[in-house]
């Protein structure tokens, strides 16, 4: 998500001014509702007030008093990760805040790509991971899922291949959409755009049916387009959460109170309201059934069956 057109520089706009209510909301009340309505102290004085009253709940953190967060940039793309004017933002973002904030740590954050991390040394997790990405991690919680999704004007539920069949779809031009949809037997007709913003706005002007992409970055752009809705995953989800280190059994343990706590509190649902719509978490249910097995060339020229559900999307990164 390296290029924004003027939609989505006004997305990135309301979620850079809706920071400042976040921060004081994840200034260590037990309940985050319950400052709405009071006067709030400016982010700088509640981020002062915060640290004096840090009290660090783990010790085992590559720097004292600090949760070193480890985010790749290069698959953590909008509303998971975003950076703009030299500050950073989205799902990923927030999530480790409020992380660290029960932890009564302060947060810092590095890049590092997923294959490379040193959890324990470079950084303390790695946000948006699942299982098998980071060497000798594991993984705690699932809260964001990756699938490709389509998205249709006006609301019709979870779509039926029936649904799907002979209708024209918007994906971005090479994306990992597109791929998944190619290894499907779905029959449609495909057009494709430089960036997903083209493609809702196709979606939008009637040019297409439905558009394919990423869940959460469909779930982001519906705040630009407000016609869009959700009609199911092409795939079946994969959950994704914080990597540590599976030698650090306390920061894991903490961690998964943490996410918990966040979680029964209200603060997740905040998060995902501000990026995604307050759309919650995808699963089976939300996933397109029946869609029917496409074909692939093998190396050896031989003919294999590919099935749609077993399909991920990979990586989140794609032009907005």
């Amino acid at each position: 998500m390296r290029r924004a057109d003027a939609r989505a520089i006004s997305r990135r706009t309301f979620c850079t001014t809706a920071a400042a209510s976040l921060a004081v909301l994840l200034a260590g009340c037990s309940n985050p509702l319950s400052q709405l309505g009071g006067t709030q102290a400016s982010v700088a004085e509640s981020l002062a007030k915060k640290t004096a009253a840090l009290s660090p709940k783990v010790t085992n953190t590559v720097e004292k008093n600090y949760l070193t967060v480890g985010i790749d940039p290069d698959s953590e793309g909008a509303p998971l990760f975003v950076e703009a004017s030299g500050k950073a933002y989205g799902i990923d973002v927030d999530v480790a805040e409020a992380l660290a904030d029960e932890l009564g740590l302060k947060v810092r954050f590095v890049k590092v790509s997923s294959d490379s991390a040193k959890l324990g040394s470079s950084c303390d997790v790695v946000m948006g991971a699942s299982k098998g990405d980071v060497s000798g991690s594991s993984v705690v919680g699932n809260y964001v899922q990756t699938a490709s999704a389509f998205f249709h004007n006006g609301s019709t539920g979870v779509a039926k291949v029936e649904d799907l069949s002979s209708k024209t779809v918007g994906v971005q031009a090479a994306s990992v959409s597109q791929t998944a949809l190619g290894k499907t037997g779905l029959t449609m007709t495909v057009k494709s755009y430089d960036d997903l913003n083209s493609a809702f706005a196709a979606l939008t002007s009637g040019k297409v049916d439905y558009v394919l992409c990423d869940a959460y970055c469909g779930f982001y752009l519906q705040e630009s387009y407000p016609e869009a809705s959700f009609a199911g995953t092409l795939d079946a989800p994969v959950e994704r959460g914080v990597a540590v280190s599976s030698d650090n059994a306390e920061l894991s343990k903490a961690l998964t109170s943490a996410l918990t706590k966040i979680d029964g509190n209200g603060v997740m649902a905040l998060i995902r309201k501000r990026w995604v719509n307050g759309q919650k978490n995808l699963d089976s249910s939300t996933q397109v059934q029946n869609v029917p097995a496409g074909t692939m060339d093998t190396a050896d020229g031989t003919t294999a069956s590919v099935g749609a559900g077993g399909l991920t999307t990979g990586s989140n990164a794609a032009s907005i």
